[in-house]
């Protein structure tokens, strides 16, 4: 009888909220958007990065499908290691990944260096998959009941957020008809722009 009545009062017992809580949702919000931006910056301009890189439709497209198949490969480990570790370090492995991309990618903005693109993509799309996974996890460690739902789903949202920004901005800043210098600036804006934010975000989560 002593055993139900603590079982109760522990049932019972309502889970104590920071309001930090909003920040660290926040801060995922953010590494998760900059990740997404990676996955499909590039098929927006498919026709202008082609003709950059002299490649195929078919080779840029992969520089997203390459994140698909780093999500079958790396979907388990990045599960258990992010059980074994921690929420905080699970996101800060995500996004030290993502950075590290983005700052590869500066050296692949020259028409010669396809092959740094797919590097530095596929580097990306490796650490993406610790980010996958805790938009619940981080919802239901850091919110309420009631909260779940919500924190759970303006996590997730940062990836669709993430997209809309890789639709909307490449077209941009990266026109073909300027020609190929205008493109390779363009290229080049985009991605220190990209390098300023994980970055910033980066040090955000780490602090």
């Amino acid at each position: 009888m002593d055993t139900n009545i603590t079982e109760t009062s522990s049932a019972n017992q309502e889970t104590e909220l920071y309001r930090t809580r909003w920040v660290v949702l926040g801060l995922f919000f953010l590494a998760y958007a900059s990740s997404s931006i990676q996955r499909t910056e590039y098929l927006i301009v498919i026709d202008t990065v082609s003709e950059y890189y002299n490649v195929s439709y078919m080779a840029v497209i992969w520089t997203s499908l390459v994140y698909l198949l780093t999500t079958g490969a790396f979907c388990l480990l990045s599960g258990y290691l992010t059980d074994k570790l921690g929420l905080r370090k699970g996101i800060l492995i995500g996004i030290t990944g993502t950075c590290v991309s983005t700052w590869i990618k500066l050296a692949s903005v020259s028409s010669s260096r396809f092959w740094v693109l797919m590097l530095a993509q596929t580097i990306g799309g490796i650490f993406q998959v610790f980010l996958l996974n805790i938009p619940s996890k981080l919802a239901s460690t850091w919110f309420g009941p009631k909260e779940i739902s919500t924190a759970c789903s303006i996590g997730v949202f940062g990836y669709q957020f993430g997209a809309g920004i890789s639709s909307l901005i490449p077209p941009m800043v990266v026109n073909r008809r300027r020609g190929t210098t205008s493109v390779e600036k363009g290229l080049y804006s985009f991605t220190i722009a990209m390098v300023v934010a994980t970055t910033i975000t980066l040090v955000l989560v780490y602090f």
